[in-house]
């Protein structure tokens, strides 16, 4: 698998990223925690979204596989993500 390139990484309007992944074929995104309105946007792009990945990259993957994490909710702590 190759790298791509965000194009809208630096500056976008609220639903480019999701509709950017989704079109590289995407299905899940694993991450340790994003806003409502981001969860809302990717369900919209048709990208299941999961925020409790934590550590390494395999381990989330495979917590991912087995059914370990949880669905998407949104984040408690708004200043920790950028957002406030």
């Amino acid at each position: 698998m190759a790298d791509i390139a965000n194009p809208f990484a630096e500056a976008h309007e609220p639903g480019q990223i999701p509709t950017f992944i989704r079109a590289q074929g995407t299905k899940v995104i694993l991450n340790g925690g994003m806003g409502g309105r981001a969860i809302a946007l990717f369900k919209k792009a048709g990208t299941k979204t999961a925020t409790d990945a934590t550590g390494r990259v395999r381990a989330s993957l495979e917590s991912h596989l087995i059914g370990t994490p949880a669905a998407a909710a949104p984040c408690t702590e708004p200043l920790a993500q950028g957002q406030g």
